[in-house]
C-alpha cells in the first residue's frame, strides 16, 4: 500500500486533482464577484436619479449650471442629525441621506469637531462616495454655521 502512495502515477493524479480543485475554487470565486458586481450595478441603475437628483431636462439636458449632477459631494443645509447619518437638503431642494463612518473627518473651518458639535440648520459640504441604495458615504464633512463669514450656500 505504501508503494502505491509513493508511486509517480499516484503523485501526478493527486496534483491533477489538486489543480482541478484550485481551478474550481477560483472559478467559483469569480462567479461570486461577478454576481456581487451585477447586483451593485443593478441597484445603482435603479437608484441613480435619487442618488444625484436627476435634473428635470434629463442627465445631459440644460446647460445653465444647476442641472449638472454632483457625483462625489453634496452641499446644503443639515435638516436632521442621527447617530450614524445626516439628512442634507441640497441647493436643488432634494434631501439626501449622508452615512457617517467611524473614520469620517468632521471640520468646522479648520478645527476638527465631533458629530455632537453639529447643529440642525448648519451649512455643510460633504465629500464622499455614493452608495447603490441612494445614500452617500461621507469621507469628509465641513460645517459652516449659518452666522459664519463667507457663507457658501444661498437658498
Amino acid at each position: 500500500m505504501l508503494d502505491f502512495i509513493k508511486s509517480k502515477k499516484t503523485i501526478w493524479v493527486f496534483f491533477a486533482v489538486a489543480q482541478i480543485a484550485v481551478l474550481l475554487f477560483v472559478f467559483q470565486l469569480g462567479m461570486f464577484v461577478g454576481i456581487q458586481k451585477s447586483g451593485y450595478s443593478q441597484n445603482w441603475k435603479e437608484n441613480y436619479g435619487r442618488n444625484f437628483g436627476m435634473p428635470p431636462k434629463g442627465p445631459l439636458g440644460g446647460f445653465e449650471g444647476r442641472e449638472f449632477l454632483g457625483a462625489h459631494g453634496v452641499a446644503g443645509i443639515i435638516i436632521k442629525i442621527g447617530d450614524q447619518d445626516l439628512v442634507i437638503k441640497g441647493q436643488d431642494g432634494m434631501e439626501r441621506i449622508i452615512q457617517l463612518s467611524d473614520n469620517v473627518i468632521l471640520r468646522h473651518g479648520r478645527e476638527n469637531i465631533k458629530i455632537t458639535d453639529i447643529d440642525v440648520d448648519d451649512e455643510a459640504v460633504i465629500i464622499g462616495a455614493p452608495n447603490p441604495d441612494g445614500t452617500v458615504l461621507a469621507k469628509m464633512i465641513r460645517i459652516f454655521s449659518p452666522n459664519s463669514q463667507g457663507q457658501i450656500i444661498k437658498n
